[in-house]
């Protein structure tokens, strides 16, 4: 489990133009950091997947995680681009 803080895992990102400040706004209206944003955007889209019975424990499937994280950081980027009228 990763520890909190400076000493916790980090993972590098790149962002689709605009989708930084996008963070930041949401961000700051929340009075959260950017990460803690990012983090919480997360951890709800992997509670919403509880819901799915046929997801296994992320630590049955080994391998799997990398594509899975993939996945939810794909559905963040998804959440915070904007939508084209």
């Amino acid at each position: 489990m990763a520890r909190a803080g400076r000493g916790s895992d980090q993972f590098p990102l790149r962002l689709p133009d605009g989708m930084r400040d996008r963070i930041k706004e949401s961000a700051e209206a929340a009075g959260r950091s950017m990460n803690a944003e990012i983090v919480l955007r997360l951890e709800s889209s992997f509670r919403s997947d509880k819901a799915d019975p046929r997801r296994l424990d992320v630590r049955e499937r080994g391998s799997e995680v990398n594509a899975e994280v993939l996945e939810h950081l794909g559905r963040l980027v998804q959440l915070l681009t904007p939508k084209e009228d």
